[in-house]
């Protein structure tokens, strides 16, 4: 046996890289709980934009359910839901466009509007989800997020410009569902009101988690948060919407999700239904896979009532 192999350790009693060793044991579990706190400190930041949001929705509700129905498309007082005589935003500004651009508008143009424009409720519905979309413009996700590689950097910056164009574009519109409660914290809801009484208006809020890693534990896919998966056949279709970024398919698919029988009782009770494009999440969830976690928050206020008939409403 030779002098230097009589002198090495036994391979029980040598420490070399001990240290290398507890360090690899200890930083997986740290770096994940500094990537939780990551994750948890963006989301209680989103949170107080969504409270803030819902006293802006709350405080626009008060003036806009009771105000003159000529600004609304005489749409009825206390009512969001009656769609009124007016013209829809795209009777005049998209409809024609639409037509020339080859897209086969076989439906009326409030049809058309409920489609492109979002006109999901009547006009006094779209100025209180508009103030509620505003504040949590801040909030939106940018667009390398879904598009690039998760990185802590990437969650937590993204660019101000590129957040803004997403969030008013696009991301608000999906993103952001305006309910009425019939009393705080209930789940029923109402679109019609009457008479002295307060309003309550809950926001909700679709947060998109971008940390990487933790997303996947803390937050849902769309599917998980609509409860429920989309039938093959409409699968395919927003699998097809995704990956051509076809907005006219986009539209077909929006069009068979409100029509069809298991899609309306599947998703009749998701807030996520009051957004301006609730379809268009779908599309989302299967162009991105991306992870997100539901916010909620609501306010309650009283009615800012005209005891009186408008000039716009005619003599009794």
């Amino acid at each position: 046996m030779s002098t230097r192999a009589a002198d090495a350790p036994s391979l029980a009693k040598d420490t070399r890289g001990a240290i290398y060793v507890e360090f690899l044991l200890c930083f997986m579990p740290i770096f994940m709980m500094f990537l939780a706190m990551v994750q948890l400190s963006l989301m209680y930041v989103a949170h107080l934009v969504v409270q803030h949001s819902a006293y802006a929705a709350t405080r626009a509700a008060i003036v806009v359910v009771d105000d003159d129905p000529q600004y609304y498309e005489n749409a009825s007082r206390d009512n969001v839901n009656d769609p009124g005589s007016g013209p829809t935003v795209l009777d005049d500004r998209v409809s024609n466009v639409l037509n020339r651009i080859g897209f086969p508008l076989e439906a009326s143009p409030r049809d058309a509007a409920s489609m492109f424009g979002g006109n999901n409720g009547n006009a006094r519905l779209g100025d209180i989800r508009r103030a509620a979309q505003i504040p949590l413009i801040a909030v939106s996700p940018a667009w390398g997020q879904f598009t690039r590689r998760a990185t802590v950097a990437r969650a937590v910056g993204g660019g101000a410009a590129s957040r803004a164009t997403l969030g008013a574009l696009f991301y608000s519109r999906v993103a952001v569902g305006v309910t009425f409660p019939t009393r705080p914290g209930a789940r029923t809801y109402r679109t019609s009101f009457g008479g002295a009484e307060t309003i309550t208006v809950r926001v909700t809020y679709l947060f998109h988690c971008a940390v990487p890693i933790v997303a996947e534990i803390m937050c849902k896919s769309i599917e998980e948060i609509k409860g429920g998966t989309l039938p093959r056949d409409l699968a395919d279709l927003a699998e097809r919407a995704a990956s051509a970024g076809d907005w006219r398919l986009g539209a077909e698919l929006a069009t068979r999700i409100r029509n069809h029988e298991g899609m309306r009782s599947a998703t009749s009770v998701s807030e996520l239904d009051a957004a301006q494009d609730p379809w268009a999440l779908w599309i989302l969830g299967y162009a991105t896979n991306a992870r997100f976690k539901l916010l909620r928050a609501e306010a309650t206020l009283p009615i800012q009532r005209a005891n009186y008939r408008y000039q716009s409403e005619g003599s009794r």
